[in-house]
């Protein structure tokens, strides 16, 4: 798998050692700060020190690593907690088995130029952008309804998030919902300015912003062992983000340049104090947090049905993860 780790970004060092008799096993994952978790996994060896052989592949859209799971093409990938809601509205048996990491990820910003706009209300009947059905699109969502909005009082322009920076260079719209680290992008190029941080967004919701860790329901139950030791390195690897927060910025700031991104050391740095590490285990918390999305996507006809919560989440493994000393 070195040549698949290289091809991805990730340090080869180190990972040859036992390869031919390790477990193989294959991680998708999406390219934001969530990343790290899996970087740190894999590149400070918590993977192959429970005996597996990681085959590694980035993901533009979390939507991609969903398909590949429940393809077999991949064994377990990260992505937000709203694609998995919808896929579960849809009877695809995936397993949540860790969170793999929480924390508000996206803001609103608007041109330098409007000086004038403080708050969502401030912008009624203006273009804005979003990537629809996206879980930054479900909690914006859920914000201005908490405000008393909602998309009717917006003109919506429905574009990647990628595409926002060029939308609002070339006055195309006049606010955008981006997330980090896209955002970050925009405002250090001089694009826009923060309308809205991402602790405005949250606080009033309550908001997780959950990243989830997880797996086919058929490995769960024809390979727990795997399970298992995927989940334990993940723990490890959030305890030692945690030990080590500037390591880990350079770690992940090493991968993105790697990757070709031109993420700055000190953005790294910030995007490590946004996202939080703590929690391995799908609580109660994070259980309420996917019912208020999975409400929102269901208003918005994005899903037929909300899932039951207790077929998409196995907290086994991740408690006896953090029980383990």
């Amino acid at each position: 798998m070195l040549a698949a780790a290289a091809a991805f970004g990730l340090a080869a060092a180190g990972m040859a050692a036992g390869a031919e008799s390790a477990e193989k096993v294959r991680i998708t994952f999406t390219e934001g700060s969530a990343a790290v978790v899996v970087v740190t996994a894999m590149e400070k060896g918590f993977l192959r020190a429970e005996g597996l052989d990681v085959e590694p592949k980035p993901m533009r859209a979390g939507v991609e690593g969903i398909e590949s799971v429940t393809q077999g093409v991949m064994d377990f990938g990260t992505v937000h907690i709203a694609p998995i809601i919808a896929t579960a509205a849809r009877k695809l048996p995936l397993k949540v088995v860790a969170v793999n990491s929480y924390g508000t990820q996206f803001v609103v910003v608007v041109p330098p130029a409007d000086k004038a706009s403080k708050t969502m209300a401030d912008l009624k009947g203006k273009r804005i952008a979003v990537q629809r059905g996206t879980g930054a699109h479900a909690v914006w969502l859920r914000y201005i309804e908490h405000t008393g909005l909602s998309e009717r009082d917006f003109k919506m322009k429905y574009i990647r998030n990628a595409d926002i920076a060029s939308a609002l260079a070339g006055g195309e719209v006049e606010a955008g919902v981006p997330w980090y680290p896209f955002a970050l992008s925009i405002v250090n190029k001089g694009l826009g300015r923060v309308l809205l941080s991402q602790d405005d967004i949250a606080k009033p919701l309550n908001d997780k912003y959950t990243f989830t860790l997880f797996t086919r329901a058929s490995l769960v139950k024809e390979n727990p062992a795997l399970v298992q030791k995927v989940v334990n390195a993940w723990v490890k690897a959030q305890r030692w983000i945690i030990q080590n927060p500037g390591d880990a910025a350079r770690l992940f700031h090493a991968f993105t340049t790697r990757r070709g991104q031109t993420l700055e050391l000190k953005d790294a740095e910030f995007l490590m104090r946004i996202n939080y590490f703590d929690q391995p285990v799908f609580n109660q918390a994070f259980l309420d947090d996917m019912m208020s999305n999975a409400r929102i996507m269901k208003k918005m006809g994005w899903i037929k049905e909300i899932p039951d919560p207790k077929s998409v989440v196995d907290s086994s493994f991740a408690l006896k993860a953090v029980q383990a000393k």
